[in-house]
């Protein structure tokens, strides 16, 4: 993972997802989503797109978690790890 990481900052893009078979890894990116990225930090407010509850992001930074980034986020209903991607328009 600490490759990903690497590739990713080299590039300057954001990390969709990605994937390994063997030596092989296969990444998919996006400048949107680095844009995205750079603004999920702890203490920013997030919107639940299917139910429109507002939640505070807890994690310090973006970390990869089954081959994307997630965000741990307190909402008052509940609380979890988020694909980062649930909250890009």
């Amino acid at each position: 993972m600490d490759i990903v990481n690497e590739a990713m900052t080299s590039l300057n893009m954001g990390l969709i997802y990605y994937e390994s078979r063997g030596r092989n890894i296969t990444c998919f990116t996006s400048a949107k989503m680095k844009a995205a990225l750079d603004k999920m930090v702890q203490g920013v407010k997030v919107i639940n797109p299917n139910t429109g509850d507002e939640g505070v992001i807890t994690s310090d930074k973006p970390y990869l978690m089954c081959g994307e980034f997630c965000i741990n986020v307190d909402f008052p209903s509940d609380s979890g790890s988020y694909s980062c991607e649930f909250f890009v328009d």
